[in-house]
């Protein structure tokens, strides 16, 4: 790079090769210790990106009780008898919902960080409600939403989830998916 080592020849250096009027600055590559450009967040959206659990507060905005729900028990459990407990109620719930909805202290901070180091960002949530994670995702600059969507008829939620509701993933198994 620079004076010559013994033995060598002197070249005069990159300075010398290209140019007086030139400025050149080096570092060591460091890439592996930075996120590059194919690098992924993922966020959850209860209690991650919004600072309570959103099919909760779904379902209280549908004027049910989520506390009506054993908290023991698998995690897929609650959340199959959370969205049963939506059964009959409006599904204008979910607009209500996004009307009044809060972000985490720090979030759209974290977001725009993250993007700008040039991470993609995604939601992984299991709420079912997936205009609310739309919603979250166009707030935030967020790139991609997995999430199923309750099944909606006659404006009201039918207590389940929209197709194949009866194919049970982890968020482990989506994970290595993506």
């Amino acid at each position: 790079m620079g004076a010559p080592t013994s033995g060598e020849e002197s070249t005069g250096g990159l300075q010398k090769l290209i140019g007086e009027n030139v400025q050149l600055t080096l570092r060591v590559w460091d890439a592996m210790n930075r996120p590059n450009g194919k690098s992924l967040v993922v966020f959850g959206l209860s209690d991650v990106l919004c600072p309570y659990d959103v099919l909760d507060e779904l379902v209280k905005e549908a004027g049910a009780d989520p506390s009506a729900v054993a908290t023991e028990g698998e995690v897929h459990n609650q959340v199959k008898d959370k969205v049963a407990l939506l059964k009959g109620k409006p599904s204008s719930a979910v607009n209500s919902l996004i009307r009044r909805l809060e972000f985490t202290k720090g979030a759209k901070m974290v977001c725009a960080s993250l993007k700008s180091l040039g991470c993609r960002l995604a939601i992984l949530t299991n709420t079912g409600a997936k205009a609310l994670a739309e919603h979250v995702k166009q707030q935030l600059g967020i790139d991609y939403v997995l999430s199923q969507n309750l099944s909606v008829e006659d404006g009201c939620f039918t207590g389940e989830y929209e197709g194949m509701s009866d194919v049970r993933f982890r968020k482990l198994d989506l994970l290595k998916l993506m």
